[in-house]
């Protein structure tokens, strides 16, 4: 396994990227690379939760009715144990958030923000728009696998801050993944099922996660798997239609550096 280091991320302002995932239409998208990493990294996130809700990976108790998971990523070499519902979303987010880096490149041309999937997200982080939305913790969190790649690749590439373009549909398949995950998180915590119409659609781009084996060299440049607190999850509420539209979640934004947590499934 590849030497930890300790990478933050703003989950606040991960949902806000990842919310702008789900608005990509097309063939290409073009964003920042700082908010395709959050993004991806928020998608995984709720997979990871996913897992520790179906005690594929151990929650930890941080008091108050909240739980932790300390390492994303920590339940890809666990998954023989787990339901299919969680193995299918959990790979399906690892595919999804791959091919998003995989497919990205730095944009070779100016991209007006009216043309952006994060226009607005990039308006509100260049402080154009004071006000708008609150200060959000950032925490640290463990990444190992995928996730060090998504947390690594663009500043390895020192373009984080600038624009990049990627497939849309990479994009689209994070959110909707993303949108299953939370979905199924909240079944399984009621002591419910999780719906098959929730997963079934993913098996295929679960079954080709599951038979990837390396990472694109190319991406692999000071990504490597990090250490950590907890990574804390919250439920959103959101749903999924599959085949139809989705329910996109309001955008919060991003705001100051703390080593804060982010509440989990049951707190109040």
């Amino acid at each position: 396994m590849a030497s930890a280091q300790q990478v933050d991320f703003d989950p606040v302002s991960g949902a806000a990227a990842l919310a702008a995932f789900g608005q990509a239409q097309g063939n290409l998208a073009y964003l920042s690379g700082q908010n395709l990493r959050a993004g991806c990294l928020a998608s995984l996130y709720s997979a990871e939760v996913l897992a520790a809700t179906a005690g594929v990976v151990p929650f930890f108790d941080l008091g108050n009715g909240e739980k932790g998971v300390a390492v994303l990523g920590g339940a890809r070499d666990k998954l023989a144990s787990a339901p299919e519902s969680v193995r299918t979303i959990y790979l399906a987010a690892h595919g999804a958030a791959r091919q998003a880096q995989a497919h990205a490149r730095e944009a070779s041309a100016a991209i007006p923000l009216s043309q952006r999937i994060d226009g607005a997200l990039a308006v509100v982080q260049t402080g154009a728009a004071i006000g708008a939305l609150p200060l959000v913790a950032v925490i640290v969190i463990t990444v190992l696998g995928v996730a060090a790649i998504v947390a690594g690749a663009w500043f390895a590439k020192g373009v984080v801050e600038k624009v990049v373009q990627t497939h849309a549909d990479d994009l689209r398949a994070s959110y909707a993944v993303d949108q299953a995950a939370k979905l199924a998180t909240l079944q399984i915590a009621s002591g419910q099922p999780v719906d098959p119409g929730v997963y079934e659609v993913l098996k295929a781009a679960a079954t080709k996660e599951q038979q990837s084996t390396t990472i694109v060299p190319a991406l692999c440049v000071g990504a490597v798997g990090v250490a950590g607190v907890a990574l804390l999850w919250s439920p959103v509420g959101a749903a999924l239609a599959w085949g139809g539209m989705f329910r996109r979640p309001k955008s919060p934004a991003r705001g100051g550096r703390t080593s804060g947590i982010f509440p989990g499934p049951g707190a109040a």
